[in-house]
Order: structure tokens, then C-alpha cells, then sequence
């Protein structure tokens, strides 16, 4: 059967049960034009019928769905239309795809024993010894853990829920039911009747190709009430485990399959098949509870072995002596065969000295940070344009809290924010080194603790995924990787959703099983319950293990991971050896520091929790090309612009002879206090009995104000001062944090304008109509049809004094086309005006129609760039023209260019009409009836008394005008004056403000001339620039 006639004919059966069936809305779904026509579906509003290929349905009342019998049957409905097309789905993914079936066969403990080489000899005898008493332990045979029970707790307001079976090729139905069988035979399954509980399962190959058997239990997720069991903090482990000899980590195989449920969560259990339903009688994968049930199971099992350290199913068992490791893993291996449990020796690490545990490295000294974590960060490139940058600061200003300084390290960044073309120096080169070795080295020396949230930030681009983990605020672990060609081809929501996936693949020891794990995206749909392909079918269920709760945020305010998801990565280089030695990293420490030790040397001088070994960081840095090539631009402590300390702030005061001064004549106000040992300082109160304040040297006072108000973020005058004056005082600190401020180049240019400068001028309104005329364009719009994108523009002009408009569509924008419709439908109609208003457009000010308005002998009055108040009525009609425009695009949707090009002239035509008609509060009458002096409507004479209308709608413009003024500031520009051009509707990240520039000229309409550059000009409102103070 065809496929169109395939999803005809499922729409046929969906159709047939939607005609009996109702829903509480109006709307399960609406689809737009562009699908409509991609499927060939055709609505006629005329007849009201939907075609689709052969079928033909009835349009249905708004009320349908309220009055029918729609909800009993709905959910069977798409369920039946759903499994049809994700037949195709699954077909066309997986079809030649081959799967086999699971192996799980016994493991020779010898052959697992001698492959351990990095042991001598005679201890892996000793292991072999060990590991043949445990045959069972290690058959690849499924056990049944004896003790315990899981229960399963939903919900009060969980209601039963059943699922159709997902549709298997014919291809792989061998394979699922060989599968299905195993499973049965070894416990996992069993046959079941009717359920109240019913989810979906089906199969995907594994790495190896063979069989991987996975349920949809996202319906059942949503009804459990999971309860949270705490997992164990790297912290404590190192407290406990310091200078161990050996240790051995063991991989469960097959855990939660070892424990069974109780006969309530086995109901819940159930699973649809092509072959029937079966139910679980053992934990399935896939179930939220299941690593709180593990993790809970298996310290209770071992909680008499204080050798043994329990995360999930992986157990670490830490010995300091070969003979005890060797009876400690008699000892364990028997409890877990005597619990039923099965391990695979050859997925286990047997007395090791380093591995990776908890997402951190473990050492015998201590822990080794996990240089995965900042490998994104490591490999970063500079940014090479204007956009890369802002990517880059957007990500940097979102860890604003983490580390100290950080508006003096972005400062030659900050001043290439304005610029149109990059130019990287060498002091952009430092900056941008130094910032990334502050977040590389916070993240490097952060543990990540199961017990709080977990917060990712993913992102991805058309080339390549980023995300960033983060708890606390504070970044600790980056992830970034190119997408290969295939994946280049993925949708914009598969991309997202796979740099989630890979974030959790990546750092699993990590996510697993923590407290909460909370996944923020800038794409809406991945916090929906949709899904498209059969890929996102099998990722989505792959996160359910985690539990994430996903988040919507947007796209501007996701810069932690867009930087990554963007900026160009590449393989790093290995550094030469520096010849200056390391900035920000103190000599190596001739003794080893104990793990539980906490760093408050310059190494944790950014707030950084550093519980880890000293010998074991200093080795990776020095002995690791990419750490060390990273870590050698940390910036040095002393470093800062000004480093305040007692002793420099008493030498500073002793030489200040007015401070001395004033101290000799109030000594009730003025007196030296002990601040530090040995160290003395003037002290102010302000009145007798006051509070002291630290009485700042004059000398020290501008540096101070410059170093408060960079380390503050560039705070505002107000905020600057009211922090100094809790521990300062100083007779001109107010005066010196205005002065400092105000001429901050990066705050004049990058932070948002408040109260404008300058005044703006007076309008005087016309006496007689006809004589001033304002046009404009409006548009583009866009309409859709089919795959197309049709756009129209329009030509719109007004005369000032009876505000009588004339729209025309154009199509195009030149200036000879635009000149003709303008003599068409405004010279060829009404008296000749003596001015037209026009904007900057080329449209305007090209010759051939600057050359019809000298012909006809008409004034152009221009009007400054990108000032769209100037001509305020024709945007108000821009307003009216486009809202009648969605509205009768939308209640009747063109089906072709012809149409289009109608709808467009209806909708003006409905607009120019409305506007003429409509009372006017200004004129105190309509349009229509000044030009014509009859009402639109009823054909009634009005007589209009012209100087009382100009009188009043002159009084109207003053008052505005002095309402406007005084939400400004009141300035007057002079030649020679610097100020600054306000950017016309900027970016989130982009500067506020450009230049500075000069002016050269002031004019009396609130407009002044800046010098751009060499030989180019600009005329500009005083609403769009502010002054610059240097």
C-alpha cells in the first residue's frame, strides 16, 4: 500500500472515532500552513470540508469537541494513527539494521585473573586462587536477591494508564521473541492477563550488535513517588580510604534485575508486546526508583565491611595490605554469591592503585581532579569575530559570582564588544587565557556531591554540542564534541536532545543516581512529551534512568553552554616549558599535604572548595601539556590594580599633611585605631561617639574608587559610594565616585540609557491642509504558501493636517518605482503639497525620486536616521495596516501568489478606508470629513474651522513636548563636544552606544552634525545620542 495511502487511511480510522468523541477544549491541535500543504491536506473555507488525497471530511462547530463523546476514545485513536507511522519510523531506521541475541556466558576466573598484568605474578595467582571458589558468582546466570522485596509507591492522584504495543519490523521479531523467551526463562518475565497498567517495550542493538530489551516506562516515572536514598560524598570517602594499598572495583552485572518486586509494583510492571503481555517480576531498567533501591540494598548488604565503599552497583573494597585485599575479597565475593548476585570479572579493575571513582580520580595520596571535566575548556579557541566574543563574555558573565575581578580581566575584551571587525591583541590574548584558566581551574578542583542538584546547561549548533554541569552556581564539569556528518543531518530538537545525551553518557558515575538532576534547553519541545523518530524514542527513554526534570530557558539567557555549542575547538598543542615559571601557582610543596586538608594558599585564592592532594595536582599540571599550557596564564594575585592593606593605607596617611593635619584640629573626630598588628590608622567618625570609618589618604582616594568600582561589576554612582562609606571616609568621595562613573568608557558604552540628554525642539503645526505630506514604507510581510515565502511591501502617505492617508502596494523598493506611485496615487489626485516628510531610505533620497519632487516643485524635508517618532503618523498607520493584515490572513489564508497579492490589497484597502472613518481625538472629527467636508458614512456636511484645529492640535504637541522633556535631562550641546551614537535596537550582549564622536554642528530643530569620520557627516536627533565624558 502506497504511503500516502497508508496515512490516509489511518487518518480515515482517527477521523471516524474523532466524529464520536469530545475533549475539554476547543483545540487538541493546530497545524500551520506549511504542514498542511506538505501533507496535502486542503481546507476549503468556502465549503467547509478538509480534503486530504481521496478522503474529504467535514469542517466541525467550535463547540464539537465539548458536545460529543470524544475523550473515551481519543487516546485509542492516535495511539492506532501512531503506530502506523512509527512503523515506517522504526523501519527505515532499524529495518537493515541486524541485531543478535544476548550472550551471557561464564567468565574463566583464571584467564580474568592472569589478564591482570599489572600485578606480579605471584599476586595473580593469589587472585585466581580467590576468584575459582565463586563459580556461581562469576556463571553469567541471573540470581534472585533473598532478603528483599521492592515496592513501588505511586502517587494519590495516579490513575491507571494503558499503552498500545510499539510496532516491531519484521525483520527483528525473531530476535524480540528469542529475547522475550530468555527473559521469561530466567525470571525477568512472566505471561499476564488484562492489566490496569499496560507500557510499551521494544528492542535496539547494543555496541556489539546484540539485542538490547528496553520499556517505556516514562507513563509509570510520572506516577512514582520516588524516594530519595543520600549517595556517598567523594569527601568523606578520602577521610576514610587515605593511603590505601589496593583497590578493587566490582561491576554487578544485571543489578536491578537481581531484585525482585512485590506483587503490587509487578502489576504496575506490565508490559505490552506484538505477542501479548508480560509483566516484570524482577526491577526493571528504566524505573526512577531503581537506583535509590540498588544503592540502599547494597550498603544495607554490606554495611558490616568496613573495608567496602557501595555506589550503585560498583564496589570499591580499599585495602592497605596485600593479604588483607586478598581476604577482604573472599569475604565480599561470598556475601554477594550468597545474596544471588552475579559480576563479571572482566569488567572489574582487581587491586589497583588509580581509577575513576565518583567522577574524580583516585589515588593512594588522595583524589586526582578528573581532567575530562575542563577538556572543553582546554581546547577552546579565541573567539574570531565580533559575535564569537559576545558568546564568549555571555558565558563568562554568567559564573558573575564565581570568581573575583572579573570587569578587570574582561576589560579588553569588553572594548572589542562595539567594534564591527575583531581586533585581537596581545592583551586580549592575555585576558582571554586568564579567564579561561580561572573557570578551568574552578571546575578542575570542584567535587561534584550526589546529594545536592545537579544543573546542565546544554546547547548545540549545526556543527558541533556543548553543555556545562553546574551545582551550586558554580561550573563542574564542561562538555563539548563535534557532531560527525550523519548527525549533521539530525533536526534542530534531535541535536539538542543528544548533547543531553551525551552529556549524561559522558559523565555517568557522575548523574547517576543523584538527588535531583535538572536539564535546562533552549528548545521548547524537549520539555514536551512528543516524540518525532524512533532516535528520540530510545534517547528519551535512556534519560528516564536519570530522572531529569527539564527546564525551558531562553536562547539569550543560555550563554554558560552556547559557547560551547559554537566556538571553534580544536587539538591542542603542547606548550614549551615557560621561562617565568608559573603566575597564580605557588613552588610545589616539599611535603605532601593529608587529603582532608583545605588550601587557603594562593591556589584557592578564587573561592575554589580544594580538598585534594597537592602532590597529585602538581603532577598532572606539570607532568600535562594542555594543564600546564592552561594554568600558567592564571592571573597573579598581586596582579591587581590596587591591593588595599593596612600598612599601605598608614604610610599613605603619613605622608598626607592635610590628613594630619585635621587631625591635629579634631581630635575627637579624628584618631588613630589598631587595625593590624603593629599597625595604626586614622580613623573618622562622623559625629563624636560615632562609628569609625577608615579616613582614606588622598593619595590612595582615586585609586581606591577606580579598584571598588571595576571589582563591583561597574556599578552605578550610588551603589559605588554607599559601599565605600561603610568602611571609608573621605571629604570629596561622593564628588570622586560621580568623576569616576561617569567617565568610565566601558559604562558609557555598554550599559543601558536611562534619562536622555538634551532637550528636544518644538513642532509648529500647519494652518492649511495639502501643503505637508509625510510617506513611508511599510513592510516586508511575509505569507506562506506551501513551501513559498511571499513578500509585499506598501507605499504609505499622509497629509499632516487631516492626517487623510493613501496606501499603495509596491514591487520593489527602488526609487523610480516608488516616485511613480507616489505621483500616481497621491499628484495625480490632490493638490500639490509644498513639502513631503520623508525618512533616510534609499527609496527617498535616490535621485529619480528626489528628481520628481524638484519637477513638480516640492521641498524634501528628511528626517533623521532611525528617529521613528519624526513621523509618528505613518508609523501609527503601519500599526493599523498590519493588524488587519493577520487578521484576514488568518480567517482566510491565500492559496496562491494571485490570492495573496488580494488579500494584501483587501487588507489595505480595509485600513485606508478605516482610517478616514474613525474619530480622530486630536482632530475631534475623522479624516474623511476635514478632506472632504462630508461625514464618510452618512453623506452629512462638516464644516472644519482650521485655525481652531491648528490652535488645538499645536497645544496637544506642546504639552507632549514638555512631558518628554522632563523625563530628560535638560543639556546643551556645544561644537566640539564628544558624545556617544545610541545603537538602534541592540542585542542582549551588544554595546548600548558606539563612538565617541564630534560634533561640528548644533541646530535648532533638536538635531546636531557628528563627525562620523574623515569626510563623512551625519545629521542626528539628540534622542539618539548622549554625552561623553573623557
Amino acid at each position: 500500500m502506497p504511503k500516502a495511502k497508508q496515512s490516509s487511511a489511518a487518518l480515515e480510522k482517527a477521523s471516524s472515532m474523532f466524529r464520536k468523541s469530545s475533549n475539554t477544549g476547543a483545540h487538541d491541535i493546530i497545524l500551520g500552513r506549511d504542514v498542511l500543504t506538505a501533507a496535502r491536506i486542503v481546507p476549503n473555507p468556502a465549503t467547509k470540508l478538509i480534503h486530504w488525497d481521496e478522503l474529504t471530511c467535514p469542517w466541525q462547530p467550535n463547540d464539537y469537541f465539548m458536545k460529543s463523546n470524544w475523550t473515551s476514545h481519543v487516546h485509542t485513536a492516535m495511539e492506532m494513527l501512531a503506530a502506523e507511522i512509527e512503523f515506517d519510523s522504526f523501519s527505515s531506521q532499524m529495518g537493515s539494521k541486524e541485531i543478535l541475541s544476548s550472550k551471557y556466558d561464564q567468565v574463566d576466573t583464571t584467564e580474568a585473573a592472569q589478564q591482570q598484568t599489572h600485578l606480579p605474578q605471584r599476586q595473580r595467582n593469589d587472585l585466581a586462587d580467590v576468584l575459582k571458589h565463586f563459580t556461581l558468582l562469576f556463571s553469567g546466570k541471573l540470581g534472585c536477591y533473598p532478603h528483599y522485596k521492592v515496592h513501588l509507591e505511586l502517587d494519590e492522584n495516579a490513575k491507571p494508564f494503558r499503552c498500545r504495543e510499539y510496532p516491531v519490523p519484521y525483520a527483528h521479531r525473531k530476535v524480540f521473541k528469542e529475547e522475550l523467551e530468555r527473559l521469561v526463562d530466567i525470571g525477568v518475565l512472566s505471561r499476564a492477563a488484562a492489566s490496569k497498567y499496560l507500557s510499551p517495550t521494544f528492542i535496539v542493538p547494543k555496541k556489539d550488535g546484540r539485542v538490547r530489551w528496553v520499556s517505556d516506562f516514562r507513563k509509570l516515572n510520572s506516577m512514582i513517588t520516588r524516594k530519595v536514598y543520600n549517595l556517598p560524598r567523594i569527601q568523606d570517602i578520602l577521610k576514610r580510604r587515605s593511603h590505601y594499598k589496593y583497590f578493587t572495583k566490582l561491576d554487578i552485572s544485571m543489578q536491578y534485575y537481581t531484585f525482585e518486586l512485590d506483587e503490587a509494583s509487578k502489576e504496575l510492571c506490565t508490559i505490552a508486546t506484538p505477542f501479548g503481555n508480560f509483566r516484570y517480576n524482577r526491577l526493571p531498567m528504566g524505573i526512577k526508583q531503581s537506583p535509590d533501591v540498588a544503592q540502599q540494598i547494597m550498603e544495607d548488604l554490606l554495611r558490616d565491611c568496613p573495608e567496602v565503599e557501595v555506589y550503585i552497583d560498583d564496589i570499591g573494597i580499599f585495602s592497605n595490605s596485600w593479604q588483607e585485599h586478598i581476604a577482604s575479597l573472599h569475604k565480599i565475593l561470598k556475601i554477594l554469591q550468597d545474596s544471588n548476585f552475579t559480576v563479571n570479572p572482566l569488567k572489574c579493575e582487581w587491586a589497583v592503585q588509580e581509577t575513576d571513582w565518583l567522577g574524580y580520580w583516585l589515588t593512594p595520596t588522595g583524589i586526582k581532579p578528573w581532567k575530562k571535566k575542563i577538556n572543553a575548556l582546554l581546547a577552546l579557541q579565541r573567539p574570531k569575530s565580533v559575535s564569537e566574543l559576545r558568546s564568549f563574555i555571555g558565558a563568562v558573565t554568567f559564573y558573575r559570582d564565581m570568581f573575583p575581578r572579573r570587569s578587570h580581566l574582561l576589560a579588553p575584551l569588553t572594548a572589542q564588544v562595539g567594534k564591527r571587525q575583531l581586533d585581537w591583541t596581545d592583551e586580549c590574548e592575555k585576558s582571554f587565557r586568564a579567564i579561561k584558566a580561572l573557570l578551568a581551574k574552578e571546575a578542575f578542583l570542584r567535587y561534584p556531591d550526589h546529594n545536592k542538584p545537579f544543573h546542565i546547561y546544554t546547547d548545540a549548533s549545526d556543527r558541533q554540542l556543548g553543555s556545562v554541569i553546574l551545582q551550586e552556581g558554580k561550573p563542574v564539569a564542561f562538555f563539548s564534541r563535534k557532531l560527525n556528518s550523519a548527525q549533521r543531518n539530525y533536526t534542530t530538537g534531535e541535536k539538542e536532545l543528544l548533547s543531553i545525551v551525551e552529556t549524561l553518557k559522558e559523565y555517568r558515575t557522575m548523574l547517576l543516581g543523584c538527588r535531583e538532576l535538572h536539564v535546562y534547553t533552549d528548545h521548547k519541545n524537549l520539555t514536551f512529551n512528543n516524540l518525532q523518530t524512533q532516535r528520540v524514542l530510545r534517547w528519551r527513554l535512556f534519560l528516564e534512568e536519570y530522572g531529569p526534570i527539564f527546564h525551558y530557558i531562553k536562547g539569550n539567557d543560555n550563554s554558560a553552554a552556547d559557547a560551547f555549542s559554537r566556538l571553534s575547538f580544536s587539538e591542542r598543542q603542547s606548550t614549551q616549558s615557560n621561562s617565568h615559571g608559573f603566575q597564580g601557582l605557588p613552588e610545589k610543596p616539599s611535603d605532601v599535604l593529608h587529603p582532608s586538608v583545605t588550601i587557603t594558599e594562593d591556589i584557592s585564592d578564587f573561592s575554589v572548595e580544594a580538598d585534594f592532594v597537592v602532590e597529585g595536582y602538581y603532577s598532572m599540571v606539570t607532568d600535562d601539556p594542555d594543564l600546564l599550557d592552561c594554568f600558567v596564564h592564571l592571573p597573579a594575585q598581586q596582579d591587581v590594580p590596587f591591593l588595599m592593606d593596612y600598612q599601605t593605607i598608614a604610610e599613605a596617611q603619613a605622608r598626607d599633611a592635610a590628613l594630619t593635619a585635621e587631625a591635629r584640629s579634631q581630635p575627637l573626630k579624628i584618631q588613630k585605631k589598631l587595625l593590624a598588628p603593629n599597625t595604626e590608622v586614622f580613623c573618622h567618625a562622623q559625629v563624636i561617639g560615632g562609628p569609625w570609618k577608615i579616613y582614606l589618604p588622598s593619595s590612595l582616594l582615586q585609586d581606591t574608587v577606580r579598584w571598588y568600582h571595576l571589582a563591583l561589576g561597574h556599578c552605578g554612582i550610588s551603589r559605588l559610594a554607599d559601599t565605600l562609606r561603610m568602611h571609608f571616609y573621605h571629604p570629596q568621595l561622593q564628588q570622586t565616585c560621580e568623576i569616576e562613573v561617569r567617565k568610565c568608557d566601558p559604562c558609557q558604552r555598554l550599559k543601558n540609557v536611562g534619562r536622555g540628554h538634551g532637550e528636544t525642539a518644538s513642532r509648529e503645526v500647519s494652518l492649511l491642509p495639502w501643503q505637508d505630506v509625510a510617506v513611508d514604507l511599510i513592510g516586508p510581510w511575509t505569507i506562506s504558501i506551501g513551501n513559498k515565502n511571499l513578500t509585499f511591501s506598501a507605499l504609505t502617505i499622509i497629509d499632516m493636517v487631516t492626517n487623510l492617508v493613501e496606501v499603495v502596494r509596491i514591487d520593489n523598493k527602488t526609487a523610480a518605482h516608488v516616485a511613480m506611485h507616489f505621483e500616481n496615487s497621491w499628484l495625480s489626485k490632490y493638490p500639490r503639497p509644498l513639502n513631503v516628510i520623508h525618512d533616510q531610505g534609499g527609496e527617498f533620497i535616490g535621485e529619480d525620486f528626489q528628481h520628481r519632487l524638484r519637477i513638480h516643485g516640492i521641498h524634501s524635508r528628511p528626517i533623521t536616521a532611525k528617529n521613528p517618532q519624526a513621523n509618528s503618523v505613518c508609523e501609527r498607520m503601519h500599526q493599523a495596516i498590519g493588524n488587519t493584515l493577520r487578521v484576514l490572513s488568518t480567517l482566510e489564508p491565500p492559496r496562491g501568489h494571485t490570492s495573496a497579492k488580494q488579500l494584501v490589497d483587501t487588507a489595505i484597502a480595509d485600513a485606508v478606508y478605516a482610517a478616514r472613518c474613525i474619530y480622530n481625538s486630536a482632530l475631534k472629527t475623522t479624516p474623511g470629513g476635514i478632506a472632504f467636508g462630508r461625514d464618510m458614512i452618512l453623506n452629512i456636511p462638516l464644516v472644519t474651522d482650521l485655525q481652531l484645529l491648528q490652535k488645538r492640535r499645536q497645544t496637544l504637541i506642546d504639552q507632549r513636548l514638555i512631558e518628554a522633556n522632563t523625563k530628560r535631562f535638560s543639556y546643551d550641546y556645544a561644537i566640539g563636544d564628544k558624545v556617544l551614537k545610541l545603537v538602534y535596537k541592540p542585542g542582549k550582549l551588544e554595546p548600548r552606544a558606539i563612538g565617541p564622536f564630534e560634533v561640528i554642528r548644533v541646530h535648532q530643530n533638536g538635531t546636531l552634525s557628528i563627525q562620523l569620520s574623515t569626510g563623512v557627516i551625519e545629521r542626528i536627533n539628540v534622542r539618539r545620542v548622549k554625552p561623553y565624558h573623557d
